[in-house]
This record gives structure tokens, C-alpha cells and sequence, in this order.
């Protein structure tokens, strides 16, 4: 049986039907639902681009994130964006049933410089953690970059390293990383201490000191 799209009148004969209409009709229709043009925060020190709800090495991933956000109808999902030169080719995909319609969009795109939280952090020098290596030079500084290594790759940083008599003091941005490290490395076994940071929301805030001793320790 032919059937006809109440919108444009097309047949089965000349298009494929998504639901009551074709597919031409339908990706007009989508289409309106996906945005023209996204708003899109980038630390102008870094160049991260914010998504959802943090900043990101990849500006295709922030991208998708913030236009997936503001997409109005909820079955549509991006599958891919490209940048072009005046804005992001988005690929999406819209399912009616059994049946999968896949179209394209331009997308503008106005970018916001501002500083990231992460870039602001570093300027001021702040830190949560200490961590105290002492030992053999050549232990201390092996152990001092495994855990440089570690930090930096789960979006922290060293504020501060400063040689000290006897080994190393580490300063770093998130103790929660440092806590990481040595949950896996249980080898280390670092002794804990605290000090009292200042208050947020009425909570105290505590730094971490982690002691380490290599004397007797591989490294």
C-alpha cells in the first residue's frame, strides 16, 4: 500500500518513512530540535574546553557533551562531531522503533575565554597534599616521578617540589590523587598527618602530609 506524507506528500515510491512521515520531513522536523548555535567556556591558559561538567583535553568530546545538553527532544543522540571552519558538523541519530534515521547538522559555536579552575589553582600555587620522600637520592627521585607521573594523568598536578635535606617535598594540587597512589602501591606505606587548611561551607579543611622512608625500601 503507498502511503503519503501528510507534510510534503512524497510517497514510498520517492522516500523512506521514519513513523507517519519521511524521512526529508523528519530530519526538517529534528532538526529544529538541535541547536543552531552552542554556547562553549575555554580556559584561555590551557585552551580546555568545558563540557557538561568539567574541562577537557578534547574539544570534540566538551563539544558533543554541551550539544547532547541542549538538544530538546531526548531520543536524539550524537554520534560523532567534526570540527569545520564556522562551527561543528554533528552527526546524530534518531530512533522510531525498529527504524534509524541518521542526519546532519551544523552547529556554531561561541566560544567564552575564561580561566579554568584547574589553571587558577596552579597560578596561585595551591596544593592539598604534602609528601615527604626521604631516603637515597636516586629512590627519592624515582618514587618523586612515578608519582608526578601518576597525578598528572588523572588531571592534577604538582604545584611545588622543593629539595630538602635528606630527600624531597612534593606539594600537590588534590590529596585525593595521592591517596590513589598509594592505595595501589601499597609497598610504600606512608604515615599520615594532618593540618587544618581553612573552612568551605562551614567544613573544616584539612591538608595531608604523606611520609615516606626509603631507606629500606626498593623504589
Amino acid at each position: 500500500m503507498i502511503r503519503y506524507c501528510p507534510t510534503c506528500e512524497r510517497s514510498t515510491l520517492d522516500a523512506r518513512f521514519i513513523g507517519e512521515f519521511c524521512e526529508f520531513c523528519t530530519i526538517k522536523r529534528l532538526s529544529k530540535d538541535v541547536p543552531d548555535t552552542i554556547d562553549v567556556d575555554q580556559c584561555k591558559v590551557c585552551n580546555r574546553e568545558k563540557g557538561v561538567t568539567e574541562f577537557m583535553d578534547s574539544s570534540q568530546k566538551a563539544v558533543s557533551e554541551v550539544v547532547q545538553r541542549e538538544i530538546r527532544n531526548k531520543d536524539i543522540h550524537v554520534s560523532s562531531v567534526k570540527a569545520m571552519d564556522k562551527g561543528v558538523l554533528v552527526r546524530l541519530n534518531f530512533m522510531v522503533g525498529k527504524d534509524e534515521l541518521v542526519f546532519e547538522k551544523l552547529v556554531g559555536i561561541r566560544r567564552h575565554r575564561l580561566t579554568c579552575p584547574k589553571c587558577v589553582r596552579m597560578k596561585s600555587g595551591y596544593y592539598q597534599a604534602i609528601v615527604q620522600l626521604r631516603g637515597n637520592e636516586d629512590k627519592v627521585n624515582r618514587l618523586s616521578g612515578r608519582i608526578i607521573r601518576f597525578v598528572e594523568r588523572r588531571e592534577s598536578f604538582v604545584a611545588r617540589m622543593a629539595k630538602v635535606r635528606g630527600g624531597m617535598d612534593l606539594y600537590i594540587e588534590d590529596k585525593a590523587k595521592v591517596g590513589a597512589f598509594f592505595d595501589i602501591y601499597k609497598e610504600f606505606k606512608p604515615k599520615k598527618s594532618y593540618t587544618l587548611a581553612g573552612m568551605k561551607n562551614g567544613k573544616k579543611l584539612y591538608r595531608v602530609t604523606f611520609s615516606v622512608d626509603l631507606k629500606d625500601k626498593e623504589g
